[in-house]
């Protein structure tokens, strides 16, 4: 059983590269864009909300505000494989 999966908001990846180029920005680099910056959140649980304990969607929950406030940064691994 799936739980969650994550939302991919390509609007703000388009609006930031958008911006980029408008404002004379524009590098060619790769961005890195998350949930810190609007592009990816967490899926609803919908009708499966009620089989995750409160304390764990609670630890969750709070994982997401620290990622989304910068507090807490995930790990990016870019090695080469």
């Amino acid at each position: 059983t799936v739980l969650t999966s994550s939302m991919y908001h390509f609007s703000v990846v388009y609006e930031t590269a958008y911006l980029d180029v408008v404002n004379g920005n524009f590098e060619g680099t790769i961005k890195y864009l998350g949930m810190a910056e609007g592009a990816v959140e967490m899926a609803p649980y919908y009708d499966l909300e009620s089989e995750i304990p409160e304390e764990v969607r609670t630890e969750i929950a709070d994982l997401i505000a620290k990622i989304t406030s910068g507090e807490f940064v995930v790990p990016l691994d870019e090695t080469l494989r």
